[in-house]
Parts: structure tokens; sequence; C-alpha cells
């Protein structure tokens, strides 16, 4: 894990407000200003105010491995509640914001306290959220498209007029723009200043140039076009190997034939560690560069009920056998957990010493595995069940389950994140929740 990270305070104007930024040729005719609605304070349930939510708080150093959370021995507590803006809200978790975003208005949420940081009325905007600096919106059609960016630190709105636009996506501060081309979908890349970076096409079919399907993706550092085989690189434009390798919760992702070494990205593009040929990356993982790797059998590169998993050290030395038809969900502090790559209902997990492949326990589970997080000690699963969704900590040492808690209940919502300093964020029918250890 690094030891470098670095930490941005960006404070807001004095007074919360949203401003309203000309585009580039300073020109915006009769058009309406933005409106954007005071930030309130949002609601913290037993807690008696936000100030004793921050207070005693130190943010624990954050590592670089996607899925790695703080300390989590404690179970959580419901600390903020907040409204979002539409009930059919979207919502994207950023580096250090809840962002909500509708087709009636936009809205950021402070996680650590639920504070709404801005909200922007918008009808009638088309976004397409990411991680990233800005939020892009394209509004209108024809003659009369714009393409309207926000930014997420401070709720500041740019415009310039465009045309012909499929969709935009935010890449940092810059915006990748699809139209239709030909027998493709072109983009390019523009910065804020309106100078394009690069541009290319990439091949579509009929199908996806006309169906609203033609929208632009974008993952560490690759983007792409849905229904489109090919990648191109964030930075450049320039084609890409394929996608060998990401994990269940789209956090970081591999590029480049699986028989090869393959670098290994976050979801934010920075470069994160290499896998060694063949080497899978499991549902979470306290450590990307461990003495010994799981290796999927080259033979079998298929992954299914007969997927055969070896355990390997750095020197290619094979050390011991995974059975067969088994996933493995977590490597943490040396031990492998491995689930069933089919079940119903009930999976039978198992735990192994990742060295010496000795069994450590095996338990019957009704957890769910899609979103998996780890402080390096447990691993914090999911459940949905008729009577709430639930959030459960393991230990992968004991395989004791140490705290299990209803986040929501049970009338809809669910859990969408757990941060690196151990909120869990929560969709709720009321709205959001952040949950953490008291």
């Amino acid at each position: 894990m690094r030891d470098d990270e670095v930490e941005l305070d960006i404070e807001l104007d004095p007074d919360g407000r949203a401003p309203v930024q000309d585009d580039a040729a300073g020109e915006r005719g009769d058009r309406p200003r933005w409106q954007p609605v005071l930030p309130w304070v949002a609601v913290a349930l037993g807690i008696g105010a936000v100030g004793v939510v921050l207070a005693g708080r130190i943010p624990p150093p954050l590592g670089d491995v996607p899925g790695v959370v703080a300390d989590q021995s404690v179970a959580p507590e419901q600390a903020w509640m907040a409204e979002v803006c539409a009930p059919d809200a979207e919502i994207v978790l950023t580096d250090d914001t809840v962002l909500v975003v509708a087709r009636t208005c936009v809205q950021a949420v402070d996680p650590d306290t639920g504070e709404e940081r801005w909200r922007l009325e918008v009808p009638g905007l088309v976004c397409h959220p990411a991680r990233a600096d800005v939020l892009a919106c394209l509004e209108g059609e024809g003659k009369e498209q714009r393409l309207v960016t926000v930014d997420i630190a401070s709720g500041r709105v740019s415009e310039r007029d465009v045309r012909g636009l499929v969709d935009a996506l935010a890449a940092g501060d810059d915006v990748i723009e699809s139209t239709l081309a030909g027998d493709g979908i072109s983009l390019r890349r523009v910065a804020p200043d309106g100078s394009e970076v690069w541009a290319a096409t990439l091949p579509a079919d009929a199908e996806i140039r006309e169906s609203d399907a033609a929208r632009v993706y974008g993952f560490g550092p690759i983007v792409g076009v849905w229904g489109s085989s090919e990648t191109l690189g964030m930075a450049d434009g320039a084609r890409l190997p394929e996608i060998s390798a990401a994990d269940l919760s789209a956090r970081y992702v591999a590029l480049g034939p699986a028989d090869a070494e393959r670098p290994v990205y976050r979801v934010d593009g920075l470069l994160i560690g290499t896998l060694a040929p063949g080497q899978m990356l499991p549902g979470v993982s306290d450590d990307l560069d461990p003495d010994v790797v799981l290796i999927a059998d080259p033979s079998n590169p298929m992954y299914g009920t007969d997927l055969n998993v070896v355990a390997r050290d750095r020197t290619g030395h094979d050390l011991w056998e995974a059975p067969r038809g088994m996933w493995p969900l977590a490597v943490v502090d040396g031990v492998v957990v491995f689930v069933p790559f089919s079940y119903e209902n009930v999976a039978e997990i198992v735990a192994y010493d990742l060295m010496s492949g000795v069994e450590l326990w095996r338990a019957d589970s009704n957890l769910g595995f899609s979103r998996l997080w780890t402080d390096g000690t447990r691993i914090l699963v999911t459940q949905f069940a008729q009577d709430g969704a639930w959030l459960a900590a393991l230990n992968v040492r004991t395989g004791v389950e140490e705290w299990r808690v209803d986040v929501h209940g049970p009338d809809g919502g669910g859990i969408l994140d757990v941060l690196p300093d151990g909120t869990a964020i929560v969709l709720t029918p009321e709205g959001l929740a952040g949950w953490r250890a008291p």
C-alpha cells in the first residue's frame, strides 16, 4: 500500500452559493441564470448536533487499495440522515461528495455530516454522472443544444453551445463528447477552454448508433461506448488492449492479455499494481502485491463451476490447489476466503491459509457477496432480505460473524458504498443515511 496520499482541502464560497460562470465567449443572451438553493443542515439522528459528529473523529490514513476501510471492530450506528432533491435520483459517490443527480435537480451532500453543500434546480438537463471533478450534462437538441458542466466541489456552472452530441462524460475537469460518425461513434476529449485534447472513432453497429445505448463509459484509464468492442485511453485516446480482469464491485481493472503481466488501475485511473500472468483479482484484498498470488488454470480460462485456482509464490512455485468451482471472495491478512461459484440461498464459504493451504474454517452463510470491503481483519458483506438490508462483519481468521446491523429496514434502498473512513452510505426510502461506528 502507498504512503504518499495527498489530501485536498477545498473551501466553498462564504455564502455557500454556486455562482454562474459565463461561457468562453462571454455571451449568454437572454438565457435565465441558474438558481442554486442555499445549503441546509441535514438531520443527525441520535447524536444531538452535527458538531458532535465531527468531534473526536480523526480520519485514518487512506491507502490506494480499493475496498480497504478503517477499523470495523465496532458495529456502526446511524450518524446522519439527509433528504434527496428528487425520489428518482441517481446517486454517485465521488472522492469526497455524495452526488445526487435527477432530471430536475442536482445536489451535493457531505458524506461526513450529511449537510447539503449546494443544490441546483435544473429541469430538463440530461446528466451523466461519473467520478470526476465536474458533472457533464446536455440541454436541448439540434441547434439549441448546450453542454452544461457543474463543478462538483463548488456547484459552479459553465455552459457552451454544442451540436449533435449523443452523450457527454466528465473526465477530470475535461469532457468526453460523443457524436454519430458514419459506421461508428466519434469521441473527443475537450478541455474547459473548448480546445480539443484528442479525437477518435470507435466502431458501432447500426442498432447501437440508432438507440439510446450509444452512451460513453469511463473506467479508470479507459473510455469507450457501450456496444463497441474497442476501448480508448482516457488520457490520449489511443487504442487499448483487452480488459482481462475486473473486480465484482467495479473498483479496479486490469488491462492486457491474461497470460501476461498486466497493470491494475483504480477507478480514478491511478496505477496501483501489476498482476502476474494468470493472476485473479479477488472480490476484495488488503494487498494487491502479495507474496502468494491466485492463478486461474490457463487450460480452463472460463470461470465457472470447473474453475481451478492455484496458489503460487513469486518464484513461480505452485504451493497448493483450491477445490474446483470455488471463487476467491477475499484475500485479507494472509487468509483467502472462497465461495462456491454457483449456489442457492445458502453458501458454504471456506477459508484457507494463503501460504500453506491449510483450511482454517468453513461455515454456511446466507449473506451476499456482490459488494465487499475489508479493514484488514474483517470482511464486510451485505444481505438483502424481505426484512431489510444488512451489513455484517466476518472475522477472516475465525469465520465468526462479529456483528450484523439492519441499515434501512424492509422498505427498499440499499448500501451504496463503505468509504475509506468506514462510513457506510445507505439509500433509504427517506433519502440518504450515513452509518459509522460510534
